[in-house]
């Protein structure tokens, strides 16, 4: 008896050992991690108090939060293996206006640096240094980025993103997606370049195609020559060892049509209203109730639509909504939609739809949407995709009979979706053409957008060849060899913990176009893509380079490589740079950003833009851009310090060297002379510097 209670007393101690040991154990990991952030992050026990915990496969997740509550500040941040992941710190910071700073970037990147060597060591010597860039807000804050790199090959996917904050001169956000865990392959057996080009050419490539844009009118459209990526190859690569397609296991960006999606989506277009008025109609108003009264009734407008026999729209629908538009060029439109319960439920009906957008102008159907499809992705496809792609074509063939003529259909992998591409001059147009979609089920149409416009093309006489481009374009400096990651399923399903890797050859960017005439990157709007910073080679010796430099770090300034900054700056540069200041937008190709400042009184009116514009006008401006018009023209309030600033503009000139957007070290503003494009600068350097 007592051996036996000495063997249960024995036990139980030993039990109460290895669970305190365990529990010790785990405890010292947490406090490790504890410790590690505070000394790093400078967390002080005066100012924090630890308030989250949680422990998850990324590592501990830990917060604080100041003890002042007044204050309202906290402390994130993730540890894992005794390294920093992430980081972030709330400080108060004024986010309202662009701001200027002393610090340079290699200031910043030598503070991130240090911190990184001591935060995540190991993150930080298997990385790369990419680049660096400023943003005005929050009181100035760089962000510092690098890449990992294996084998001396970039990782995607892999990166460091840090925040330094100008103000507090420290850090202020972290994160890496660094992962340990990955296993690379070697580098024995890749491709050579030439081998990876030939590949890239038959299996992605890029082609010549006509893309719209629209004139500085902001109404007529113009479509210009690009070599664009042949289709949008998600998630797909060349295998640098083999020269074929490796695509990764993402399911989820399959690119399949399906038939659900928002009625609105379809058919947001831009539209303007037709208002009634009771005053007196002018000649216009005269000439637009004519029009509309020469449209044909709503009656006859349903006829048409019903009578497409192919959207089987029948007496089950009930017209829901009815509206008549006019558009921008002058032509007429109708939305009609239809609806039907189910009888499905009686008690949670489920309603079918159909949304149709007609041209009644020329007479031709936009678009068409349904939601009533049958196909069930569990369920075999009932129909052959063949049948349904000859049933495209017999549609085309019987209502867009001009349009039949000028299509040609691009053969795709999305089954049952059918693309009949506009071609102009033997060219297709990107996104014009026709779409029609059929359920997989019934055979049924679901889904239709015809896209054509009046569009004025540019002539092809001066295109670069295919071959030159290639050349000029795409070489090995920019196709080369990198790691990917992606995440990967074992064979039963299941998402495997650690992310794959693989070696493939793939271009830096691939969804650029490029001008087939100069063969120069483009951005949206069709323009030469414009070099990051302002480089200026004309102001080495002038007085205007350290603001043009330090605008140049917040993304302000003149384009080209010349500032030529002595001579007059256009009323229209003036005001670019005055939008880039706000941070508003600004479109070069499109003077409706002018109208706006109309309609905002900064401006009187948006003639003359290319006109030089007055030293003095330059300032009211500015001041009026400030919300100060209206006590600026009291001028009869102010003692101005210049002489030779008119009665009228008094206002604009005291104020305007009040708040330091002028110097008032001299009694003469030269009120009445042009304004010179380094002077125009420093203005705005002065706009953003004042308190």
């Amino acid at each position: 008896m007592k051996k036996t209670l000495c063997l249960v007393i024995i036990l139980s101690i030993l039990a109460s050992f290895f669970n305190i040991a365990f529990a010790t154990e785990g405890d010292k990991d947490l406090e490790n991690a504890i410790l590690k952030a505070k000394e790093i992050l400078h967390i002080a026990d005066d100012e924090y108090v630890i308030e989250n915990f949680r422990k998850s496969e990324n590592g501990y997740e830990l917060s604080w939060k100041s003890k002042d509550d007044s204050k309202n500040n906290w402390i994130n941040a993730t540890i894992n293996d005794n390294e920093i992941m992430s980081y972030y710190k709330s400080i108060n910071l004024d986010s309202s206006k662009l701001s200027i700073t002393d610090m340079t970037a290699a200031d910043a990147k030598k503070i991130a640096d240090e911190f990184l060597l001591k935060a995540s060591p190991t993150a930080f010597g298997e990385s790369k240094y990419v680049d660096s860039k400023f943003n005005g807000y929050s009181g100035g804050i760089f962000n510092i980025n690098y890449q990992r790199y294996e084998n001396d090959i970039p990782v995607e996917n892999q990166v460091i993103s840090v925040e330094v904050s100008t103000k507090e001169k420290e850090i202020t956000n972290f994160y890496t997606s660094f992962d340990k865990r990955i296993k690379f392959e070697d580098t024995n057996g890749i491709i050579s370049f030439e081998d990876a080009n030939k590949s890239f050419k038959d299996n992605f490539g890029y082609e010549l195609k006509y893309i719209k844009r629209h004139d500085k009118d902001g109404k007529s459209l113009n479509a210009y020559l690009a070599y664009v990526p042949k289709s949008n190859f998600y998630n797909q690569y060349i295998d640098a060892k083999t020269g074929e397609v490796f695509k990764t296991d993402y399911s989820s960006l399959n690119t399949k049509f399906s038939a659900t999606g928002s009625r609105n989506m379809v058919m947001a277009q831009k539209e303007e209203a037709v208002m009634d008025s009771a005053a007196t109609l002018s000649k216009e108003e005269k000439v637009l109730s004519e029009e509309v009264a020469n449209l044909p009734s709503k009656d006859k407008i349903i006829s048409r639509i019903k009578n497409i026999s192919e959207l089987k729209i029948d007496n089950s629908y009930k017209e829901e909504n009815f509206a008549i538009f006019k558009t921008l060029d002058g032509k007429y439109f109708a939305n009609v939609e239809f609806s039907k319960n189910s009888g499905k439920d009686d008690i949670n009906p489920y309603f079918f739809y159909k949304s149709i957008r007609y041209n009644l102008t020329d007479n031709k159907l936009i678009s068409y949407y349904t939601n009533q499809n049958k196909y069930d992705a569990n369920e075999k496809k009932s129909v052959d995709a063949k049948v349904c792609k000859n049933k495209s074509e017999a549609f085309i063939e019987k209502y867009y009979k001009y349009e039949k003529d000028f299509v040609k259909y691009q053969d795709k992998e999305n089954d049952y979706s059918y693309y009949f591409e506009r071609i102009y001059d033997g060219i297709g147009v990107k996104t014009e053409g026709i779409t029609i979609n059929f359920d997989e089920a019934s055979g049924d149409v679901v889904y239709i957008d015809y896209n054509w416009s009046n569009t004025t093309f540019e002539s092809k006489d001066n295109v670069k060849s295919i071959d030159e481009f290639y050349q000029t374009v795409v070489t090995d400096k920019v196709l080369k060899p990198m790691y990917i990651t992606y995440t990967s399923y074992d064979e039963k399903g299941n998402r495997n913990n650690v992310l794959s890797t693989k070696l493939v050859y793939m271009l830096d960017d691939y969804s650029s176009n490029y001008s087939a005439i100069t063969l120069k990157k483009l951005d949206y709007s069709g323009e030469a893509l414009k070099e990051d910073g302002y480089n200026y080679t004309d102001i080495e010796n002038h007085y205007v380079k350290e603001y043009a430099q330090k605008l140049a770090e917040i993304d302000i300034g003149l384009e080209g490589n010349e500032l030529m900054p002595d001579e007059n700056i256009t009323k229209r540069d003036y005001l670019a740079l005055v939008a880039k200041a706000n941070d508003d937008w600004y479109e070069p190709l499109n003077d409706n950003w002018a109208k706006q400042y109309v309609r905002r009184g900064i401006i009187e009116d948006d003639k003359n833009l290319d006109e030089p514009v007055k030293r003095i006008d330059a300032v009211k401006y500015m001041i009026n851009n400030l919300g100060y018009k209206e006590i600026a023209q009291k001028y009869e309030i102010y003692n101005c310090p210049f002489t030779d600033v008119s009665k009228e503009m008094k206002g604009y000139g005291a104020l305007g060297a009040a708040l330091n957007i002028v110097s008032d070290s001299t009694s003469v503003l030269n009120a009445e002379k042009f304004l010179t494009r380094a002077d125009a600068l420093i203005i705005i350097y002065n706009f953003l510097s004042r308190e």
